[in-house]
């Protein structure tokens, strides 16, 4: 039983928490391959981890399964949780960490740039999504904290899959909790509004202005107060502050030789602005 698992959690690799998850994972299949994807995800920030998630899963064969564990709500009444989308499966908690996936899944129409500071709303679930609440507890281990449903609950089940059927392991569910998928928008002065999704670790301010939307064309716009040009082609063709589309096909801000973030002082959820006469 040889399957890919992947790892996507907020704990850090100062603690113990990401080994002994792995060492369940081998328990129950001595044969998975382990993959990290990233355990930096800012403490709590389920948003942040449905981003990294949702632009990662793409490039994994079929089959593979993603076990994302970034769970402030671990051992109150959030469902834990297994889907299979994409051809590919997700194990974790229902709290929104899932939400590119799902909307991947339904079609971007059904998702719309939701108020700042709104949480996950119920999204029904269709034809391109297999979901589960997990309550079988045969499929976990025999003692379950309250505090580590990473290792108790999620990791067993991860490990069990491809092969394991999704209806033993719990019971279907008709909806999922999702935020809604940030998309820019045109401002009724016809501004181009998006915000930051992301930044990493290079300070890169990952927005959620799409390549399509902006045609190639010489963009100016501000970010936190701050201006910036573009699009250039790479990093290295930029000058102080400038955008270009970074691999995930977002536009980016970033410094030539430094950072964006530590420049702007911008963060998740930052405002950016682009005038539509220069788009």
């Amino acid at each position: 039983m040889a399957s890919i698992v992947t790892l996507t959690t907020d704990f850090g690799l100062s603690d113990g928490y990401v080994g002994v998850m792995k060492g369940v994972l081998l328990a129950v299949n001595p044969h998975v391959q382990i993959v990290d994807i990233t355990h930096d995800i800012k403490p709590g920030n389920v948003q942040q981890a449905a981003f990294v998630l949702g632009v990662s899963y793409k490039f994994f064969p079929k089959d593979t399964v993603h076990l994302a564990v970034v769970d402030p709500g671990v051992g109150t009444e959030r469902r834990p949780l297994c889907m299979k989308a994409m051809g590919q499966y997700f194990v974790g908690p229902d709290n929104g960490v899932f939400s590119h996936i799902t909307a991947d899944a339904i079609g971007k129409s059904e998702f719309q740039t939701g108020e700042k500071g709104e949480g996950p709303k119920p999204r029904a679930i269709f034809d391109s999504i297999e979901a589960v609440h997990l309550t079988n507890e045969k499929f976990w281990l025999r003692e379950v904290s309250n505090t580590f449903h990473g290792r108790d609950v999620f990791a067993p089940v991860a490990a069990r899959l491809p092969e394991a059927v999704l209806t033993e392991m719990g019971e279907p569910v008709d909806s999922i909790l999702a935020y809604p998928r940030p998309l820019a928008r045109i401002d009724e002065q016809g501004r181009m509004l998006g915000q930051i999704l992301h930044v990493d670790r290079f300070g890169n301010l990952i927005s959620n202005v799409r390549r399509e939307q902006l045609h190639g064309e010489p963009i100016r716009g501000t970010v936190e107060g701050h201006a910036f040009s573009g699009l250039v082609r790479t990093y290295g063709d930029g000058d102080g502050l400038f955008a270009l589309i970074g691999s995930a096909g977002y536009m980016e801000v970033a410094e030539k030789n430094g950072s964006a973030a530590s420049r702007t002082g911008a963060r998740v959820g930052s405002a950016v602005v682009l005038e539509r006469t220069l788009l």
